[in-house]
């Protein structure tokens, strides 16, 4: 648990805000090793709130769930891995009302000052395969990467309407494959 009182903070307006900040988190994890095989489950709680005005509001960072599961295979050549995440959404800040400049035909937000919507849960599953060459004094590494998302669980940020009074989530691509090299001395 950590707590800090006059920490300082900027509002969405840019004006700085003195605020107690009160968190306690922790995380539970198991490995295992079976002959070339690597296992790691792994658990973790970020809760953290901020008090301002004699009033409590949920930090930024406030993430009451991270489940994290691993599976891997490594061999003097190959290394084999699978990994999926579960985390529930962070919070963020929206737009409280609006006001329209007539100057620039535009409508300016008024946001909230601190997080009061929280995004949906976010999963993830990717898996890796690597080959690997010892060279003299580093090692070279080719790898093909994939990154599979349910649309459920893959909302990038919120997008809001000319006025701010209607929103919807932009959602992120599904399947993304990665190809890579990597030099390590």
């Amino acid at each position: 648990a950590k707590s800090s009182d006059n920490k300082w903070m900027f509002g969405p307006d840019g004006m700085i805000l003195v605020v107690e900040e009160q968190a306690t988190g922790g995380e539970v994890y198991v490995t295992s090793r079976m002959e070339q095989w690597n296992m790691r489950f792994g658990l973790s709680s970020t809760n953290g709130r901020l008090k301002f005005q004699e009033q409590w509001h949920l930090s930024p960072y406030h993430q009451p769930i991270y489940f994290n599961a691993m599976l891997g295979r490594k061999s003097e050549r190959w290394t084999l891995g699978v990994r999926y995440r579960y985390a529930s959404g962070l919070p963020y800040i929206v737009p409280e009302s609006s006001v329209l400049d007539t100057n620039q035909d535009l409508y300016i937000p008024t946001w909230s000052t601190f997080p009061t919507e929280r995004m949906p849960a976010y999963q993830k599953v990717d898996v890796q395969i690597a080959r690997h060459w010892k060279l003299r004094q580093s090692e070279l590494k080719a790898y093909c990467e994939a990154w599979a998302v349910p649309e459920s669980g893959n909302y990038l940020y919120p997008i809001y309407n000319y006025n701010y009074t209607e929103s919807q989530l932009v959602i992120g691509p599904a399947f993304v494959p990665l190809l890579g090299l990597s030099l390590e001395r």
